[in-house]
This record gives C-alpha cells, structure tokens and sequence, in this order.
C-alpha cells in the first residue's frame, strides 16, 4: 500500500490511566472490524505514556507521539484551555502526513471499518461525531453551559482574520468526539482556534473548541456525522472505566486476534450496563431551573 493510500486515526491520551485504557479499547474495536484491511491505517496517539499502548497493543502498529508538560503547557496557551491541544495535534498530523486525518476523543468505540467515512472526506466536507442542537432549542441539552453559550455569543463581538464576525443562533452545534478533516483544509485550524480562544476567554464556555470548529466547517464547507460508524459514550465513561481496566488487566496476554474478539463481546456486554437516569423530580427541577435561567438571561 502506498503512502498515499494511508488512513490517518489520531487520538490524544495523557495525564490519566482511564483515558489510555479507554483510547486502547477504541483501538481494538477498530482492529476487529477491519482486521484483513487494518493495514491501512496509521494510528498516531500523542501521549505521555507511550508503554501503556505498546504494552496491549502487541501486533499494531503505532505511531507514538510523546508529549511533555512543557508541549502540554503551550497547547493550553496563557488561557489555560485544554482543549486547544486537539487544534496543534491535528494541524502536525496533517503536515507531517499530508493525508487526510480524524481524530478521535478517547471514550469511543468502531462500530464498523470506517473506510467509507474517510472516503467523504474532501475541501467540501468535513466530519463530527453528531449534529446535536443549535443555540435556539437545544432540546436535552439546554443546561446553564448552554445558557452561557448563547449569552456569551449574543453580548460579545468576535473577530476572525480581522474582519468582525456575528454568530447566528442559528449554528449547529455538532458534538467533537470525532473530527475529520482534509489536508486542503488544514488554513481552517488557524479560523478554529482563533474564535475558540476568544469563545472561552469572554464566555468561558467550557466547550469552546467544539462550537469552534462546527461553526468554521459548517459556514466554509458542509459537515457529515460519523455515528454511524463511531459510538461516543462520553455520559456513561464513569460507568465504563472500572470495566475497561479490569478486561485490559485480564485480557493482556491473549494473541491479537483472540483480544480483538473478546474486545467485541466485551463491547456487548457494556452496552448493556444500567446507566444512571435521573428520576422524575430531578427532571421536573431541572427544567423549572433552566425555564427560570431562559427568563433571566435570554
């Protein structure tokens, strides 16, 4: 397979064993649906504890990128913002591979080869996880982070490349768990993290680089959701980790394949873990809650 044939999967996993463990599992469900054609990908994992992956990844490839807390410190910038990192960690994969790349938050799982979702990757389209909610009705969304989105984004004025730019409530606010993006776009991530930076510095909104980068794809190309391909379980990761550590610690010396298939029975068997649902009271005030904040804050 030539260079240029090459599928580029960043992950970002450093500062917690979790995090490494689940971006592990992730791995492995990508390696059971497309073992025959796994070749094809590249799988490039910044962190700061590369032996982890080495140690149960045995038999893939990995192209381990090994972060320091001075790189981490810079990511973050003089705002101290986190989230920045996937900006600088997308922008030196598509200059050092010149493929298109998607980059994948850690708390999630293959739910089939994603070959044809890198195949709509073009200057044209752009991939997230989810189309979620836009900043008039965000339906199950509508909390105080919320609130302080569409406050932030109503009282503030924005600048990108000089020229001042107003937000529409309209936008679609697409979930990040998942990014895909060509390598003709990569003029775009200096755009994203320009309006993130100013989004959390003057709102504070904690998710300033996902309504970042929604906003700059959706108004300079289209957006295409990969949930059907890639399952985010980001609100029931605490219930997870526990499990995920104790398959990893149990599973470790088994050959690739062999851990590849219990990685999907095990997959099975999360899905149907008990998740937590607030109860009907905790609904009822929230929603009294977020009627009271609507009317105080617009």
């Amino acid at each position: 397979m030539s260079s240029k044939d090459t599928k580029v999967i960043v992950f970002l996993a450093f500062g917690s064993e979790k995090i490494c463990n689940q971006a592990i599992l992730c791995i492995l469900t990508l390696y059971f649906h497309s073992q025959e054609n796994f070749a094809q990908y590249r799988i490039v994992i910044y962190t700061d504890n590369g032996s982890i992956f080495t140690n149960h990844l045995k038999g893939i490839p990995l192209t381990i990128e090994l972060l320091t807390k001075q790189e981490l410190d810079r990511f973050k910038g003089t705002i101290n913002y986190i989230f920045r990192a996937k900006v600088f960690i997308i922008k030196d994969c598509l200059q050092k591979y010149k493929q298109d790349v998607i980059f994948l938050d850690s708390d999630v799982l293959f739910t089939k080869a994603p070959e044809a979702l890198f195949q709509r990757i073009s200057k044209e389209v752009n991939i997230m996880h989810m189309n979620e909610f836009d900043l008039y009705e965000a339906g199950n969304y509508e909390d105080i982070n919320w609130l302080r989105l569409r406050k932030g984004i109503r009282e503030n004025t924005f600048l990108i490349k000089g020229k001042k730019v107003e937000i529409p409530f309209s936008t679609r606010v697409w979930n990040s768990g998942v990014i895909g993006t060509s390598v003709a776009n990569i003029a775009l991530l200096d755009d994203i993290l320009e309006l993130m930076d100013q989004l959390y510095s003057k709102a504070k909104y904690y998710a300033a680089e996902q309504f970042a980068f929604a906003y700059i794809f959706q108004t300079e190309s289209s957006i295409i959701p990969a949930d059907e391909y890639i399952f985010h379980y980001w609100p029931y990761k605490h219930i997870y980790n526990n499990h995920i550590k104790a398959f990893l610690k149990n599973n470790a010396g088994l050959p690739l394949p062999a851990k590849a298939q219990k990685t999907q029975e095990f997959i099975d068997q999360l899905h149907h873990l008990p998740s937590p649902e607030p109860t009907f009271i905790k609904n009822m005030l929230k929603r009294l809650q977020r009627s009271a904040n609507i009317l105080m804050h617009g």
